[in-house]
């Protein structure tokens, strides 16, 4: 239908282009690798590290962080020498060893480490998350420039709602079959554990770390294959890239590079 149609909403020629391609696959690992774990970081820290709400919500805030200052950055750089290949592979790269090393940490360790790794892990995503923006607009042609903004988005909350399902449903199981008798996987919360006796809190705590830590190595994996997605980006200049001519399009109608 969308291949008959005058003014398809997603126009199967886009999907041609090799650096809109990588930069969907790209987009996909934003929502699936970092924002599914986002969303449960928080709980992770209360059980494992056994903090406070409020303590807990530093790691995100240092994920975040680290996302804004290089963003901020790659942005900076990307506008004076136009260049762009470089980010998303250090930034997978980054992401994955974050994650990697998220899933190796042990438990019982201070809760700066978490958030230096998270962090880190923040600076890599970041590093890429908006620029794929500019790069698929920058690949596209001018009357294609809607059609491509909109697809990256909907590819990037497709993989949040995905990845978020499958790591809520990983964790849910995970802790739930290995709890002691008493906890109920239902009714589990912090407050109930922190009223808990010691020794429940401690295997509380190491249930949770256990389960995380496949997590964690499944989304460094996942950042992994976006390490294959940002190779696939050619190496030239936003400047350089020249969509290929549409019938439908003059060349008065194209985007100016």
């Amino acid at each position: 239908i969308e291949r008959r149609a005058a003014e398809p909403i997603l126009p199967p020629r886009i999907l041609r282009n090799r650096t809109i391609l990588a930069c969907l696959g790209l987009s996909l690992i934003v929502g699936s690798g970092l924002f599914a774990i986002v969303a449960f970081v928080p709980t992770y820290i209360q059980m494992a590290y056994r903090t406070t709400a409020t303590l807990s919500g530093l790691v995100p805030i240092a994920t975040v962080l680290g996302m804004l200052v290089s963003n901020l950055l790659t942005g900076w750089l990307v506008s004076r020498s136009g260049r762009y290949r470089f980010y998303p592979v250090f930034g997978t790269v980054l992401g994955a060893a974050g994650l990697a090393v998220m899933a190796a940490l042990p438990a019982g360790l201070p809760l700066w480490v978490p958030m230096i790794v998270m962090a880190v892990v923040g600076i890599g995503t970041g590093s890429f998350t908006n620029l794929i923006f500019a790069v698929v607009q920058s690949a596209a042609a001018r009357s294609d420039l809607g059609a491509v903004t909109a697809t990256t988005n909907l590819v990037r909350q497709v993989g949040s709602a995905v990845g978020t399902a499958i790591v809520g449903g990983v964790v849910g199981f995970g802790v739930a079959a290995h709890l002691p008798p008493g906890l109920d996987a239902g009714t589990l919360t912090p407050a109930v554990v922190r009223a808990a006796s010691a020794q429940v809190q401690d295997a509380v705590a190491v249930i949770y770390h256990d389960t995380f830590a496949p997590v964690f190595l499944g989304l460094a994996l996942v950042y992994a294959c976006g390490i294959v997605f940002a190779l696939l980006l050619p190496g030239g200049r936003l400047s350089d890239e020249a969509p290929e001519p549409l019938a439908a399009v003059s060349d008065t109608d194209r985007q100016p590079a």
